[in-house]
């Protein structure tokens, strides 16, 4: 049992530090600096496809509002 919840911890560690990388990446790029949903929509979507466990990727702005989102709601 301790084995299993040193494996299981590991891979949740793993799955942390993905989702913190892709994140920190995504945060300094241009399209995404801007704020701008036409120009954050395709990284969104880039993201999603990348990283199938993430079903919505999107932006908030500073007033709690979706600014993009990788699907075709608003």
């Amino acid at each position: 049992m301790k084995t299993n919840a040193e494996q299981i911890a590991a891979q949740l560690d793993e799955w942390v530090d993905k989702n913190v990388r892709v994140l920190q990446t995504v945060a300094n790029l241009p399209q995404i600096r801007a704020m701008k949903t036409e120009q954050q929509v395709g990284v969104l979507t880039t993201i999603s496809q990348a990283y199938p466990w993430m079903f919505l990727v999107h932006t908030m702005g500073p007033d709690g509002m979706d600014v993009a989102r990788n699907d075709d709601m608003r």
